[in-house]
């Protein structure tokens, strides 16, 4: 499911601080209600848009529950598949009875309306019907329902829940994520999850060694990339749901003043992840780059990490993977997607004094979120849309020990 449009969101402010306004998801009312716009999306299958969006309309009208209804109205819409149907491209049919049209110029009447329909099919081959029908089929309240993937309605009353604080992470500058005790394989699932979603973040140790804090990029802190980022950083919030304990603290601006507000939410705070757990999360690019890897004729071979490195006290590494040389060299390589030129440079000289010799870092050069580029470094590689296992494994030979 996708994320809720600001103007749907209910939130109260108090005393800098925001607060979501969460649904009761055991309320009969709710229950009852959402139980009718679910029944409402499944009758409509095979209809159009144009339908479905009319029958929304008069039920829900001007009650006073207008947005959340339009919040689960969102959520369901965006599980809903549609699709253009027409017997011929719709551009083609209505060339066609364009030309008839001027042929039996002026239509004034229905009449002459249905001559020029038949004038159009009988040169495009189509019935009257079919014409009819296709000549404005790619208009997006004409398109045809073909898919719903239609949660239950517990689900879709809890995802309205996530989604409300999801929808407010996309107007955050920082988000400071605590895991109190995590198990270690916990943890670096985690650290993998924010990779995963390409997120800008620094993760160190809580005093004391028993959890970690994360610290994430908000997409209001970013330049530019910030809506593609911001929805990126709303995806990483159902990962940590799956946490045992959690805690999760951001620096938001919020509303038409943009006014500075703290959102505070935890594993008490009622949040239910609608995805699964996963123990393996990789890109599309990682997949190319792992297929292109296995067809060279190379003795390296490449796996994933499961190694967490500790920074001499001041974060952590997490490196995506590990490239091993039959004669016993290894070389360790992180990835970076989303970056600016201060914090990047920062981090390169952090792992530079306090990280492995081995590291490989290759970053994505098209994911700058600032406005300055990035010189040549030393033992970095940067690459566009594609990954080159050749680049990764002629600094590997340099640097593998």
């Amino acid at each position: 499911m996708g994320v809720l449009t600001t103007d749907l969101v209910r939130a109260r402010l108090r005393q800098g601080r925001i607060y979501p306004r969460y649904l009761d998801t055991s309320d009969p009312e709710w229950i009852s209600r959402a139980t009718v716009l679910r029944g409402l999306f499944a009758d409509h299958l095979g209809c159009s848009l144009g339908a479905l969006e009319e029958a929304i309309a008069a039920l829900i009208g001007d009650e006073t529950d207008f947005q959340v209804r339009r919040g689960l109205v969102k959520l369901l819409m965006d599980e809903t598949t549609t699709a253009v149907q027409a017997a011929r491209p719709p551009a083609e049919i209505r060339r066609a009875v364009f030309r008839a049209a001027t042929d039996h110029w002026p239509v004034v009447d229905e009449g002459t309306r249905e001559r020029a329909l038949d004038a159009a099919a009988q040169e495009l081959g189509l019935s009257r019907h079919q014409v009819a029908d296709g000549l404005y089929a790619d208009l997006r309240n004409h398109e045809v329902i073909t898919e719903s993937r239609l949660p239950e309605v517990p689900a879709l009353l809890n995802r309205y829940n996530l989604a409300l604080v999801q929808a407010i992470l996309l107007r955050a500058q920082r988000v400071v994520v605590t895991l109190p005790d995590p198990r270690p394989a916990r943890a670096r699932q985690l650290f993998r999850i924010a990779k995963f979603h390409r997120l800008m973040h620094q993760a160190r140790r809580l005093e004391g060694g028993d959890g970690w804090e994360l610290t994430l990029d908000g997409p209001a802190s970013l330049f530019k990339a910030t809506q593609r980022y911001g929805l990126q950083l709303a995806l990483f919030l159902p990962a940590l749901c799956h946490c045992e304990r959690w805690r999760l603290k951001a620096d938001v601006i919020w509303g038409p003043h943009k006014v500075q507000v703290s959102l505070e939410v935890d594993h008490k705070s009622g949040l239910v992840s609608h995805t699964k757990e996963r123990g393996t999360w990789e890109s599309d690019e990682e997949r190319h780059f792992r297929a292109s890897f296995k067809k060279l004729k190379t003795p390296w071979t490449l796996r994933r990490s499961t190694r967490i490195v500790a920074l001499d006290g001041r974060g952590v590494l997490v490196p995506d993977y590990v490239l091993t040389h039959p004669d016993g060299r290894t070389a360790l390589l992180e990835l970076v997607w989303f970056w600016r030129r201060r914090s990047f440079e920062n981090r390169i000289s952090l792992l530079r004094s306090a990280g492995p010799a081995n590291l490989v870092i290759a970053y994505a050069t098209r994911m700058n979120t600032g406005q300055e580029d990035l010189p040549a470094l030393d033992g970095v590689v940067g690459f566009k849309g594609v990954i080159q296992p050749k680049r990764i494994i002629e600094a590997c030979e340099r640097i593998a020990i």
